[in-house]
């Protein structure tokens, strides 16, 4: 009786060392994959770089407008699931639906109200979209296909800037327009990503009349990276977020797409995009192979840092936004000065 039970435990212990190992084995595949994929963007040049944050954000961007044009509504769908609503509209695939006689599609992480509902949804996130859209693609046909020829990248620059201007002018009029009805805090976090955006576009094309091709390049390209959050980079996070069942997609389901009582959740949702921005810029930096550009990204990297520790804690979050929220006059153009007077000091 005694030897079965010792024989049972120890084939009970050898299972477990076995889906241990099995465990182990996996977690060093992927740890491997991702170390050659970081080895391979790091060997490759800038230009590289640019062609897989195109394509990543592309991608992840166009399925909104895609979401629009087939169901009718825009809505947040998950980047795995966007070919179902297709084979739905074109009649491949039945799937059940609510009382509203809409398809219920269980991937959506939530659908947003008709222009008829809404007035001005339809402009406020169309607009955003291509304008989205039309710089990402831009700014790849700049940096990746006419980094050779000076006078094409001359003139085409114009167009890059132009594209620009309506994708910055859109995410702006967004924040206006505010369907997601967000906090004071989740909106000045986002007005600064278009702060940073801004600041690098022109610092560029500063460094870019004084012939500091080097310096030109350095800047549109951080120019780049934060102005692809709202695009790609945020839509990562969120479909990684919605994999892991974390994020405010689950509040903002709650309260119909809106951010308001989601606060703690978004912000980190917008902490953690800056952190891939930082990982791309980072991959950048070691291209570079610049003990000051180095040094620049690494003072960037503490303020981040510090911003990130700071609204760590709920409580102290709340007191915060409640601060901008009744020191509005003064206390929001205060953090708008202290980051953009940040952000210039670290470029020059």
């Amino acid at each position: 009786m005694q030897n079965s039970n010792s024989c049972t435990k120890d084939e009970k212990n050898v299972t477990i060392k076995r889906n241990k190992s099995k465990q182990n084995s996996f977690i060093i595949w992927c740890s491997g994959r991702l170390k050659d994929a970081r080895v391979h963007l790091i060997q490759r040049g800038t230009e590289d770089l640019v062609n897989h944050l195109f394509w990543q954000s592309m991608l992840l961007t166009l399925t909104t407008p895609l979401a629009r044009f087939v169901r009718g509504r825009w809505t947040s769908g998950s980047l795995l699931y966007w070919g179902l609503p297709f084979l739905t509209w074109i009649g491949w695939v039945d799937v059940e639906r609510d009382d509203s006689e809409e398809p219920n599609f269980p991937f959506y992480q939530f659908v947003y109200k008709t222009d008829e509902t809404v007035p001005g949804i339809d402009f406020a996130f169309g607009l955003h979209a291509f304008g989205g859209l039309f710089w990402i693609l831009t700014a790849w046909v700049q940096i990746y296909f006419l980094k050779n020829s000076k006078a094409w990248h001359r003139a085409f620059g114009v167009v890059a800037i132009l594209s620009f201007v309506l994708h910055m002018l859109a995410s702006i009029y967004n924040l206006y327009f505010d369907y997601m009805k967000h906090r004071p805090l989740p909106r000045l976090m986002l007005f600064m990503i278009c702060m940073d955006s801004i600041i690098c576009m022109v610092t560029s094309i500063v460094r870019a009349m004084r012939k500091d091709i080097t310096g030109h390049r350095d800047a549109m390209m951080r120019c780049f990276i934060y102005s692809i959050e709202g695009s790609g980079t945020i839509r990562w996070i969120a479909n990684l977020q919605e994999l892991l069942g974390v994020g405010p997609t689950n509040c903002q389901n709650q309260w119909n797409g809106l951010a308001t009582n989601c606060m703690y959740s978004y912000c980190w949702r917008l902490m953690i995009t800056r952190c891939l921005s930082m990982y791309f810029l980072g991959l950048f930096t070691v291209q570079r192979n610049s003990k000051t550009f180095a040094r620049r990204f690494y003072l960037e990297l503490l303020w981040s840092t510090l911003i990130a520790v700071f609204l760590y804690n709920p409580q102290r979050m709340k007191t915060f936004d409640m601060m901008l929220q009744s020191n509005a006059d003064f206390a929001i153009p205060l953090i708008i000065s202290i980051g953009t007077f940040v952000r210039i000091t670290i470029l020059c």
